[in-house]
């Protein structure tokens, strides 16, 4: 029997092209059944997703106008019987491999397969295509036709076109998972209880959350606020902390916007490849900042010096606000140390932060 021809490399190549050019998964489904018979001719194209294990299916096809939802059940219930679905779950095989491969026709029409489904369907013979082969999820593209046997050429065409076939399909497979993820991880972060604004390698925002925006919309003035959203005044804080960082990280990586008796800790959090976030906290009234603060066993005076610490005085300005010397200062800080377990004004400030975060409403 003659193979393919030079007409048949061309059509080859350009449904190759198509199907590499989808960027949607139920796109490329869709050209798929709807491209390929034009090819190998088929009276049934259908892409059909079987779990092996849990006998759970679902099925597309060409002609649309076949109710594959109802022929489902059938299909599962004789699936042990369908020799090339077996051989390829049993081996890994992508094919292309027909019924006729394994077994006569008569053999074929003795099957209950065959008598509770594809002899409704007309189907006499029919040639598959693993798209994920493997596992229990076993993903199909199955051409059947009326009449028995497939010729050299159909089997040719379609070896020719299976590795880009398969290729297509798990690379848009692969895209459309990780399309749902980031979308469940932006839900996510919209759901948080807090701020966020990602700041790209140049300093732009990238994301802003909805929190953010109403933080931002309660404590900074309109004025001053690029067409990105952000104000002005926080990206220059953003800016200069970069810079000094590593000379003063407590002052540079947190800041204290103060309005209507309630404070935003805006938090500088450094990521790879010069990317940062800003996490935006609204810190809870004085009182109940004050009983956060006394739930941690600090002292009246202790609560105000950390509450100065936070808002990135140095221990000198502490002293002249509270009218103490700077030793007494350092005093009152190294009992918080002990009290909070740390070591460091940032990692005083984070621990503090991460419980006034906790301690109520936004």
């Amino acid at each position: 029997m003659a193979g393919p021809n030079r007409g048949d490399f061309q059509a080859v190549l350009d449904c190759v092209h198509t199907l590499h050019a989808c960027a949607d998964l139920g796109a490329l489904q869709e050209r798929m059944i709807e491209d390929l018979p034009k090819l190998i001719a088929s009276d049934i194209t259908a892409l059909t997703e079987v779990d092996v294990a849990r006998r759970h299916g679902v099925s597309i096809s060409n002609p649309s106008n076949i109710d594959m939802l109802k022929m489902m059940p059938a299909f599962q219930a004789h699936l042990h019987e369908h020799p090339v679905v077996m051989h390829c779950n049993r081996t890994g095989a992508i094919g292309p491999l027909a019924i006729s491969d394994f077994l006569s026709r008569s053999d074929y029409r003795g099957l209950g397969i065959y008598n509770e489904l594809y002899r409704i369907l007309g189907v006499e013979d029919q040639m598959a295509l693993s798209l994920h082969p493997g596992g229990s999820l076993m993903v199909g593209l199955s051409f059947s036709r009326k009449g028995w046997g497939f010729s050299r050429r159909d089997r040719d065409v379609l070896e020719l076109l299976s590795p880009h076939i398969v290729q297509a399909y798990q690379n848009v497979a692969a895209l459309s998972e990780i399309k749902t993820r980031a979308a469940d991880s932006e839900d996510i972060l919209e759901h948080l209880p807090y701020g966020i604004i990602k700041l790209g390698k140049t300093g732009r925002p990238e994301r802003i959350t909805t929190t953010a925006r109403k933080l931002i919309e309660r404590f900074f003035a309109a004025e001053g606020r690029g067409s990105h959203g952000v104000p002005d005044a926080l990206l220059r804080w953003v800016r200069a902390g970069n810079g000094d960082r590593e000379r003063s990280p407590a002052s540079s990586n947190s800041l204290v916007v103060q309005k209507e008796g309630s404070s935003l800790i805006v938090r500088l959090v450094h990521g790879g490849d010069a990317q940062c976030l800003l996490l935006l906290f609204e810190q809870n009234t004085a009182s109940q900042r004050d009983a956060v603060l006394k739930r941690l066993g600090f002292t009246s005076r202790e609560a105000e010096v950390i509450h100065w610490v936070i808002q990135g005085k140095t221990s000198p300005q502490i002293g002249i606000i509270l009218s103490i010397s700077t030793r007494t200062v350092h005093k009152h800080l190294e009992r918080v140390f002990q009290k909070l377990n740390v070591e460091t004004r940032t990692a005083a400030i984070t621990r503090v932060l991460d419980e006034l975060s906790r301690s109520g409403p936004y």
